[in-house]
């Protein structure tokens, strides 16, 4: 979740004064620091790190250790203006659809999940043996025989998966050797102090691109561009993030906000990339034990995208293998999964968006 919020709007850093504009792009509609000065007893790399290891201390507490299971269940809205699905129309109409979402999933990484709404009505299941898709609407499957080993594979529990996850992104921006950092100073934000770390990755030079990222680097795409990171002087955890990446034309801030028990409740979202410029925020819900029960999110840009999502979560103790087991549906036909997953998509664009209406050519999207 995490990753795909980064995804969307991202945030923001450069260097230099032809990256001062960059910058400052990022920092548009943000939140703002006040009398920032260096400290000569503060150095960028311990600041970060401290920093890594207090949110895995604080915020990853004992309340997942024995949580092996994770229900989740919540909808999707989405709303798009047509020109957002092809930019050659000029129609001032927009599409939507809605999904409800229902299923299972474990740390060590397997997954049962029911999807259904505007985007079709899908099952997608994952085991130590297998994986399945199916589309109810094609009465298809495709599955594949899994013949190697999940790297979360010995996992018991949410707690260690964060705590990995979290270790593994510490490796990466700090011993990979691959980025930089600066203390930026000490200054005050919302009545506390707070350290300004900057973490960057040196580009060469590439032109920025005009459209939003590949989907295929959605997972990654965090490794490149850089990083302006608010660190509270008195626990160490992140105020505020501002991200910038001039090769995938991401420009955005997030801002954090915390309860009284050091546990963030909501992150309100500035995004300022061209063409998906707008403001959302994501709600977080815990129970007494410190364990996230909840999440809503709303995103609006200026162009007409609006997002609403609301998920609920249920961490539950032990392992049950019984939820994990997969069938193929009986009666359904097993199709390739190129083949199944190009069935899907063109009902999506050419049917249930009913986009066919609008102008749209199915033949103009490559999957």
């Amino acid at each position: 979740m995490t990753r795909l919020l980064l995804a969307l709007w991202g945030c923001s850093f450069a260097i230099g004064q032809a990256q001062d504009t960059l910058r400052g792009r990022a920092h548009h509609n943000g939140p703002l620091a006040h009398d920032v000065n260096m400290r000569p007893e503060y150095n960028a790399l311990e600041l970060i790190s401290r920093c890594f290891d207090e949110i895995g201390s604080q915020l990853i507490g004992s309340g997942y250790a024995d949580s092996a299971t994770l229900e989740v269940r919540g909808n999707l809205d989405v709303e798009l203006p047509l020109k957002a699905v092809d930019a050659r129309l000029n129609s001032p109409d927009k599409v939507d659809f809605s999904l409800n979402i229902d299923g299972v999933t474990a740390p060590n990484g397997h997954y049962r999940y029911q999807v259904e709404g505007g985007l079709g009505d899908t099952f997608v299941a994952r085991n130590q043996k297998m994986e399945l898709t199916v589309s109810h609407e094609f009465k298809s499957y495709a599955g594949k025989v899994i013949r190697t080993r999940n790297e979360n594979a010995n996992l018991t529990s949410f707690q260690s998966l964060a705590l990995k996850k979290i270790s593994q992104m510490k490796t990466q921006i700090l011993e990979s050797g691959k980025y930089r950092f600066v203390y930026g100073g000490t200054g005050v934000h919302d009545g506390r102090e707070i350290h300004v770390v900057r973490i960057f990755k040196p580009t060469r030079g590439k032109q920025a691109k005009k459209g939003p990222i590949p989907i295929q680097k959605l997972w990654t795409f965090w490794y490149d561009g850089g990083y302006e990171l608010w660190i509270y002087a008195d626990n160490y955890l992140p105020a505020a993030l501002f991200y910038t990446s001039v090769d995938d034309n991401i420009f955005a801030n997030m801002t954090i906000d915390y309860d009284r028990e050091h546990l963030p409740k909501r992150i309100a979202i500035q995004n300022n990339s061209v063409g998906f410029d707008g403001q959302g925020e994501l709600l977080l819900d815990y129970t007494a034990d410190r364990v996230l029960r909840g999440l809503r999110l709303t995103f609006d840009s200026q162009k007409g995208h609006s997002i609403r999502m609301d998920l609920a979560l249920d961490f539950l103790k032990g392992y049950d293998s019984d939820k994990f087991k997969i069938l193929p549906p009986f009666g359904y036909k097993k199709v390739n999964r190129d083949h199944l997953k190009l069935l899907i998509t063109t009902q999506i664009a050419g049917g249930l968006l009913q986009l066919k209406q609008h102008g749209v050519n199915i033949k103009n999207f490559k999957f």
